[in-house]
């Protein structure tokens, strides 16, 4: 392989290497269907559960380059736990709209960011409407993948 060709190679590799990461693309030589960043990596089928419980706040968690992530605090009857939607600009768009004071049931993984408990959310459920994050594997539904492009009535 000549100079110059290696060089194309590499300047042709290293975008899309780069794209593949920003959308939550697998990591050259990982796991096919990649989980995306941060949380959304963290999610494991193996840890579902569905809680109840009243939202008692919303933060926005920037992540850099100007995104956000919403993020609920969430009160079951085990106490608080933090809850992971998705990004910003993806929940946002949605019809189903979730607010301080509501009553919603969560299915999700739990597991462990930042050594606290957190629920990664597959759905999200409020008076009879779904909200489809995730996929039962894990991948979200903002990433093209996923099964909801917004709520649904019933349903788990």
């Amino acid at each position: 392989m000549t100079f110059k060709t290696a060089l194309l190679a590499l300047l042709l590799t290293v975008p899309a290497l780069a794209l593949s990461q920003a959308q939550g693309g697998p990591p050259a030589g990982g796991p096919p269907g990649g989980r995306g960043m941060g949380a959304a990596r963290m999610y494991d089928p193996a840890t579902v559960v569905t809680v109840s419980g009243s939202v008692v706040a919303e933060n926005r968690v920037a992540r850099g380059n100007g995104h956000a992530g919403v993020h609920l605090i969430l009160n079951t009857s085990d106490g608080q736990i933090p809850v992971h939607l998705g990004p910003a600009s993806w929940v946002d768009g949605q019809t189903l709209k979730i607010a301080t004071g509501d009553e919603v049931t969560v299915k999700g993984s739990r597991t462990t960011f930042n050594d606290k408990p957190v629920l990664i959310a597959e759905t999200i459920s409020k008076g009879g409407s779904t909200l489809v994050l995730r996929d039962p594997r894990g991948v979200p539904a903002w990433r093209g993948q996923g099964q909801g492009q917004g709520p649904r009535a019933g349903g788990k």
